[in-house]
């Protein structure tokens, strides 16, 4: 029996959407993560941190590279805020 785990993309992509400066960044998920970056062509560009689900419904804040940790977040928007911080500082 194949059991599908819940996406958490619409939690994460809606505090994202509401920012404003990550919204000029082009989003993209895979592996369940979502990513975002300044280049809207592929090869997206690996320069800004991306946020992947973490166990007990929390968020970790990683790179922009992988192997990279920036953080845990308890919450979506926290881990988007954190995700905003750092890309634009």
């Amino acid at each position: 029996m194949i059991r599908r785990r819940p996406s958490r993309r619409p939690a994460v992509s809606t505090p994202a959407y509401a920012e404003p400066r990550l919204r000029r960044l082009f989003p993209w998920t895979g592996m369940r993560e979502l990513h975002f970056s300044r280049c809207t062509e592929q090869r997206w560009a690996w320069d800004v941190p991306y946020v992947q689900p973490a166990t007990d419904n929390a968020y970790q804040v990683s790179g922009p590279l992988r192997g990279e940790t920036t953080g845990p977040a308890a919450t979506a928007q926290e881990a988007i805020a954190m995700s905003r911080r750092i890309c634009l500082t």
